[in-house]
Parts: structure tokens; sequence; C-alpha cells
């Protein structure tokens, strides 16, 4: 009677990539700020595409999509089929108690067993009961720990019926199907929140996830309660930059449904973060999947951009319009989009910033995103003139059309001129060498030649020297090599050893002469990735990058933990994801680097939450317990160069007390999903001095700045052309210890 839904469902549950919830989390503060004329015209637009979504056919909207699928079933209130339908609605719109009830229903009222034909109704019910305790144990009795595993005393779960439940429907699912990896991943799951792991476990069905890691890091505390900063959002964007001029970082965040509001945090240099997002003039501009930040018009100001439109295969599912935020002074923001010609709508998550024609200010490249026998939307590259904008990419012939994930950045040959990658998923992806001469500009595809094409299930990607060799190496993180599966299974197997089918991150060796090598496996990270959004910095202070990559999928079943990778500095890079504290098991987005405390070493930022209205989660900000190693924190300001430096490529030498080293950084926000700040925070080990410091500038003339004999320790700001260096003599900040939490609540 049954069977013929359950592929339906399994599709509809497991497979669906894109999902905007409807919920508005707008500022607390009362409106009482004027709205600047160009942001009330960008209001106007989300709000009148929202309004003209036929959400009777949207696929994604399950807030707004529950009370159709109540209309239908109050006219056939027994009727099985729509009875699971209506509870997989209600569960991925975050009604989760309601769905059990609708779940246990259908169950009762069929006396159902398990068999190959209802298989997958039964994991709905396990994955609705997980869900609940995550809701209930997680989200209303949260605290710092809570879903970072392995799981600590006091993140147990309280209300244990939930996962005991699941427990009981994985356990009859696994007596039947013995080798699903899924089930069996879930299943040590919940043991973990009940604190029966690894004892309560069947032998048969373990997943050993503890023995994986050879290095014993520092552990880094999840202090965002403290800071106001565990606000319940969905998938989104982070910045980290100061906003308003002030020498303190200050953090921005977006959640991705249609009305869900971003926000702005200032930080008080005393210890917190203040929500100033009315203040800012940001309410009502809502949505967003990633963010980034620079200064489009040279002003000294950090500006915003905001990529809405992500995952929306066609016009007619609502496909948000980006925004251009330009900072007016003080963090207070005006959507000038249309103003400067960047209004288009078409669906796209990550680009890039950079001088493209080294005339001084930023062009932008947008990826756009075109999938399989839908609508085609071309990739744009946008052309700075004087602070307007006018798109030149089928000039160059980089129109180019597939479902981009994450755009890169870089002056790979040292010729001055940022050349463009391009990250597609399930297709190969593309480097474009800048062969722009004078006023001539042109792109040339090189993929071919370089061998970087791969993985083909791609997403985020950037460019950082991992070696400290002086040549900007290519990182490219993978999804899946099968979009129709849930990640679990494959982490469970690569946590035991047994063959997994995902593709695999790459990691590719600049070798000079646009020359590359894949060096994956060389350096221990041929392994599945499934990131979302992922970033780079300098945990340890020793001079070398490393990462973190936020996991997960729109699978309500892919509670995979987030991994960060150390940079041993000998040519590996080892995974210190549970000694590290950073195995958070919720979906993770956004990544940010930054030293926030203005103490030397650098904190993570992790945009927490997924795609589904109902999988929101709180963001999450690991304070580094600090390493007693020097530093240095270079803020640069171009003059002929783009005034923000992006671009400008620095190299440091020093003596760490064993050896003459240097170490080698391009001004730019990181990754492609989550915005570093544009500060160069540098790790210098042991280092008493700085022996020489070098900035070549991103202008056309490509000027060389030297300075030998620095201080350590310090933060500096360098302009270029000037000889003299500015000691900001910014303090350090002690974050708050109190809990700053005010008992956020579920949404729903």
């Amino acid at each position: 009677m049954l069977s013929h839904i359950f592929p339906m469902m399994r599709s509809a549950l497991f497979f669906i990539i894109l999902f905007l919830g409807s919920c508005n989390n707008s500022s607390d503060s009362t409106n009482e700020f004027a709205v600047p004329s160009g942001t009330s015209s960008m209001i106007e637009k989300i709000d009148s595409i929202y309004l003209s979504t036929d959400f009777s056919k949207h696929p994604y909207e399950f807030g707004e999509r529950v009370e159709l699928q109540r209309q239908k079933l109050a006219a056939n209130p027994n009727d099985a089929n729509l009875i699971i339908n209506f509870a997989y609605e209600l569960m991925a719109a975050g009604y989760t108690s309601e769905a059990i009830s609708n779940f246990e229903k259908v169950f009762n009222q069929l006396n159902l067993s398990v068999n190959e034909n209802n298989k997958s109704v039964f994991e709905l019910l396990a994955t609705a009961y997980i869900r609940q305790g995550e809701q209930v144990n997680c989200q209303l009795n949260h605290v710092a720990e809570s879903c970072i595993i392995p799981i600590a005393e006091n993140a147990i779960h309280k209300d244990k019926q939930w996962s005991q439940k699941a427990i009981n429907v994985l356990t009859d699912l696994l007596y039947m199907f013995p080798d699903d990896y899924q089930n069996k991943w879930l299943l040590n799951i919940c043991h973990m929140t009940l604190g029966t792991y690894p004892s309560g476990v069947p032998k048969e069905h373990f997943i050993n996830v503890l023995d994986k890691e050879s290095i014993r890091f520092p552990k880094f505390e999840n202090v965002a309660g403290n800071l106001g900063l565990d606000k319940i959002e969905l998938a989104g964007g982070t910045i980290l930059e100061d906003f308003n001029n002030d020498g303190y970082l200050d953090i921005v965040t977006s959640s991705w449904g249609m009305k869900d509001q971003m926000r702005i945090f200032i930080n008080d240099t005393k210890g917190q973060f203040v929500e100033k997002t009315t203040e800012a003039g940001l309410d009502g501009l809502t949505g967003g999947l990633n963010m980034t930040h620079l200064d489009y018009n040279n002003d000294g100001l950090m500006d915003i951009f905001v990529y809405r439109g992500a995952w929306k295969a066609s016009k007619n599912l609502g496909i948000l319009p980006n925004s251009l935020l330009e900072n007016q002074g003080d963090a207070k923001f005006e959507d000038v989009t249309i103003k400067v010609g960047l209004y288009h709508q078409a669906p796209g998550q990550a680009g890039t910033w950079a001088d493209f024609d080294l005339d001084g200010d930023l062009d932008f490249f947008m990826g756009n995103e075109t999938v399989r026998g839908k609508e085609v939307f071309p990739c744009q590259l946008y052309i700075n003139e004087n602070g307007m904008f006018r798109d030149i990419a089928p000039s160059l012939g980089l129109d180019v059309s597939g479902h981009t994930k994450g755009v890169a950045s870089e002056d790979v040959n040292d010729d001055g001129f940022p050349e463009l990658y391009i990250s597609f998923l399930d297709q190969p992806n593309k480097l474009f060498l800048n062969t722009t001469q004078g006023s001539n500009m042109s792109f040339k595809d090189v993929t071919s030649i370089t061998k970087t094409s791969e993985p083909t299930m791609s997403f985020p990607c950037w460019f950082f020297d991992y070696d400290n060799d002086g040549k900007q190496d290519l990182f490219v993180s993978s999804f899946d090599t099968h979009a129709f599966k849930a990640q679990g299974g494959e982490i469970a197997k690569f946590y035991n050893n047994v063959s997994y089918d995902s593709d695999e991150l790459r990691v590719f060796r600049n070798e000079g002469n646009m020359k590359f090598t894949d060096v994956s496996a060389k350096l221990n990270l041929n392994l599945p990735a499934h990131t979302m959004g992922c970033n780079y910095g300098d945990l340890n202070q020793d001079g070398y990058v490393d990462f973190y990559l936020g996991t997960g999928a729109p699978d309500f079943r892919a509670i995979v933990p987030n991994r960060m990778f150390l940079n041993t500095g000998k040519g590996s890079f080892e995974e210190i994801s549970i000694s590290g504290g950073f195995a958070h098991i919720q979906k993770g987005h956004a990544i940010a680097f930054a030293d926030l405390d203005n103490d030397g070493d650098q904190d993570v930022f992790a945009n927490m939450g997924g795609s589904f209205s109902g999988d929101r989660f709180q963001n999450a900000l690991f304070e580094n317990p600090g390493f007693n190693k020097n530093f240095i924190t270079l803020i640069l300001e171009g003059t002929t160069s783009n005034r923000a430096a992006i671009g400008a490529k620095v190299r440091v030498d020093f003596n760490d007390g064993i050896s003459d080293r240097s170490i080698y950084r391009t001004v730019s926000t990181g990754g492609s999903f989550g915005s570093n700040s544009l500060r160069l925070e540098l790790g210098l080990s042991n280092a008493k001095s700085i022996d020489k410091l070098v900035v070549q500038w991103p202008n056309a003339e490509r000027k060389i700045q030297e300075w030998e004999n620095l201080p350590v320790n310090g933060f500096l700001k360098i302009k270029e052309g000037v000889d003299e260096i500015e000691n900001l003599g910014l303090k350090k900040i002690e974050f708050s210890k109190t809990n700053n939490n005010t008992h956020h609540h579920h949404h729903h």
C-alpha cells in the first residue's frame, strides 16, 4: 500500500539540496532609524519576489508548504500516504513533535514491520526522534559543548527518550539491513548523546571515531554563548572585520531563509559583542547563504556583498537578488546594488573581488549556477569603472555556465595579474590565466595544462601557500560523488577503514610556470570531506596555514563532524577535530578565522545550521587557548592600489630559534564560504624579531617596499608609498566569561 511513496520520500528528505526558510529572525531592537532609499528599494524587491512565489509548487519552502499540506490532509484524514507526506514536511519545517505524532499514527494504523518496501519510512521515524532530541536537549537547553563529539558529560542529553526511541528503530533496521553504514553511524551518534558510547554499541555496529587522530591538540572552547553570538540560524555567511574603524574586529552573520534577518555584532572592546543590526540600517535585508567584504569605492570603509540566489535553478523558485551594502561610516550601511549596476536575479553563492585589470579598484566575478536541464545563468565579470559596474564576461569568454559552487582569484604566475579558478559541482573545474596586457583585458582557459579540474564533485576553493615556498597553491574541497546519498554512512566507512564512494578533496602544489601537482595523498588529505563552507588560518602561530571544514548536507541524517586539519610544517596535515574540540556534528557552513580578542592568536567562527527551515542551530565561536608564540598583525592600505590592498603579497623573514624561515601571505578574505579579516595575522613561532618584511602592492607597477629589524607582537599599519610604519597600539581584550545566553528558543 505504501511502497510506491518510499522512493519519493527518500528523494524528498535525503536528496533535496535546496531550501529557504521562511522565519523572520529580525533584530530585537525597535526600528527608530531611517532606512536609506537604496535599502528600501531592495527590501521592496525582496518582499515582492517572496510574495509572488507559488509555494504550492515550491519544493523547498517547507515553512510555507506545511499549511498547504495540512489542507490536503483535512480532506482525507486517514490517507496513510498523505499522513507520511505531511509528517515529512512538518519535520522539514521544524514542527518535529507534530511530525512524530503523524508518523506514529501510520505505524499504529498499519502495524508496520521493517522490510525492503518500508525501510524509508522507518528511517524517517528514527530521524524525527533524533531531531526532536536535538531540539529539546541541544537547542532549548544549549550548553557550549552541545553536539560536539565526543559528547562532554554536561552535554549528554537530559531528556533521553528521543535518542532511546531512535536506537530502538535503528536496531530493528540494522537487524534486517546489517551493512547499512548510514544507520550504523546514527546508532553510534545516539549512544554518544546518552553517554553509552562506546560500551553500549553492539560490536558489529561500532564506529570508532576516537582513534583516528595521531596528534593531541589543546582544546578550543565554544564561547559564543558568553558573547551573545549563539544565535539559532540556518546555513549562512559570516564576516570578521572592523566595520567602524575603531581597530577592533566585528562580526556579521546571515541565514539563508528568504525572510531571515542578517545581523551585525559590534565589538565593544570590553569582552562582548553587541548586536547593532537596526542601528546599522540592515533591518529588512534578509536571506544570504554567503557574504564577503571589500572596499569597492576606496573610501577606507569596509562594504559587504551578500549572495542570496544560491540553489535556485529557475526564477519561479523565488531567486532573490544579491546585495552590495555600502558602509556610510560608523558601521551604517545602504544598499547600493541598483545604483552601481550590480542588480541581477540569478542563482549564485560564491564570487571573488579582485583588481583584475590592476587599475586601482576592485572588480567582481560572480559565479552563477546553471543546473543541467534548467535555465542557463552564465557567470559574470563586472569591471569597476569609478564605482559603477559593467559586465564584460561575454567579451572575455568568462560567461561560462555550470553549477558554480566556489570561486577564487590569485596571482598564480607572479606577473601581478590575478588568475581565476571556478569550482563546479558535478563537472570539471576551470582555471583561467589572466593574460591582460595594458588596457587589453583577456583570459585563457589553462585547465588542461595545469590539470586542476578535479574533484568533479567540488565545492569551496581557495589559493594559499601551504608550504611557504612563495608560490600560491590551490585547495579544492569535495562534496560527494553522488548527490543522492546520505553522508553519515560515508564518514562511518572512513572511520572504520572501509572503502567509501565519496569524491576526495584536492591540494594542487604550485611548481611554477603554471604547473601544478596533485599532492593530496602526500599531504595525508586524500579523504572524503563533504564540505559546505571552509576557510584557513594559523591556529598555533607556527607560521603554517591550517584549515577547518564545515560539513553536512540538507539531509537531516548528515550529522557528520566538522573537521579541522593542522599543517605540521613537515609536508603533511593531521586531523585534530576531536582533540581540538572542533568536531561539531550540526551542519557547518561559513567559516572565518581572525584574532577577535587581539591576543595574537586566531579564533574561529562557524556559522551553523542546515538548509531545511527546521534544521537550525546555534552559531559557534571557538576561542584560541593560546600557544605562547610570537606574532605580527599587519593592516595594509593601498594608495595607487585598491585601498583594501586585496591581492597584496607579503613575505616575512625571521629566525624561529632553530632556523631562518620565510612565510608568505596574500591579503584576501580566504576561502569561498566565510570571510576572514583582511588583516594579515601572522604567527612567528619563537622569533624574537622580524629580519625583513617585504610587501608587493597589487598595482600595474608592482611596487615593492621593504623594512628590516621590526619588533614582534604588535599591530602595524602600512600605507603604500609611506616608509614609516604606524604602530596601532591596540589593546588585548578579555572575552566575557559570563554566559550571555538569553535562553534562545527554537522558532517553532
